[in-house]
């Protein structure tokens, strides 16, 4: 086992597992959706999972190039929630656009304009709530085709949150 794991102090269990294949498709049944576009830590894709599957986030699409799903990681950071929350890839905005016309599309950044309240989303039916990189934040790209924008207030002067914490605060408050 130690010849094989990544980590210094391994798990006493070993199992092998197919790939899941999430079609896109079932995701347009989903009312709540995250979007991750470029997430480039593993540790914080499977946070943002394990989040997921604890305040009712049903599908997490993939965008762009983020970290890969099935890294040990990834697994060992969502804790046992892995198959909790559905989640397959987009490769382009128009794809985005077509497939849920029906969903309201918010984005998260530092953005002033065009702002609603966390509370606001909880009355939002159809939501796709999309997070940008850990470095850059979401792509203007994304930014543009958002109906609306979500911005944390924090005080004392703090910039931002490591964005498993932003997910997290805004899974749980949108539940």
């Amino acid at each position: 086992m130690k010849k094989i794991s990544t980590t210094s102090t391994p798990c006493e269990i070993l199992a092998i597992a197919k790939k899941r294949k999430q079609e896109i498709n079932t995701f347009k049944n989903y009312k709540k959706i995250a979007l991750l576009e470029n997430i480039s830590d593993p540790g914080n894709l499977g946070t943002i999972i394990r989040s997921a599957a604890a305040f009712g986030i049903e599908g997490i699409i993939l965008f762009s190039d983020c970290t890969e799903l099935y890294s040990p990681k990834v697994i060992r950071s969502c804790a046992g929630n892995f198959f909790k929350t559905a989640v397959t890839e987009i490769k382009t905005k128009d794809e985005l656009k077509k497939l849920f016309p029906s969903h309201k599309i918010i984005s998260t950044s530092l953005s002033e304009k065009n702002n609603i309240t966390l509370n606001d989303c909880r009355n939002i039916e159809n939501i796709i709530i999309m997070f940008g990189s850990e470095a850059k934040g979401l792509s203007e790209d994304l930014i543009k085709i958002a109906d609306k924008n979500i911005k944390l207030k924090m005080e004392n002067n703090v910039e931002s949150l490591n964005i498993a914490i932003s997910a997290s605060i805004i899974f749980y408050e949108i539940m």
